[in-house]
């Protein structure tokens, strides 16, 4: 009964972390998306709409991966990890 009970608080512990995960990764990558768009927009120099289409697709693919996400933004707009 006991051990029950403390797997299934592991368990919801796990649960809870692993949504957060997920939250925190759906907002590095709207933060990503929206950099993105923005550098399209200010039209920098090399960031052509091919360019834009390959991160949003890179994005895409990392998208439940934050620290994929920070990678890709460190690499191609020196923006350090993002909370």
């Amino acid at each position: 009964m006991k051990t029950q009970k403390l797997e299934s608080k592991a368990i919801e512990r796990s649960h809870k972390m692993e949504i957060k995960q997920r939250e925190k990764a759906h907002q590095k990558y709207e933060l990503a998306m929206a950099k993105i768009e923005e550098a399209h927009k200010m039209n920098r120099e090399g960031f052509d709409e091919v360019k834009k289409k390959e991160l949003q697709k890179n994005l895409k693919l990392a998208k439940n991966k934050p620290n994929e996400i920070d990678k890709i933004l460190f690499e191609e707009f020196g923006l350090k990890e993002v909370k």
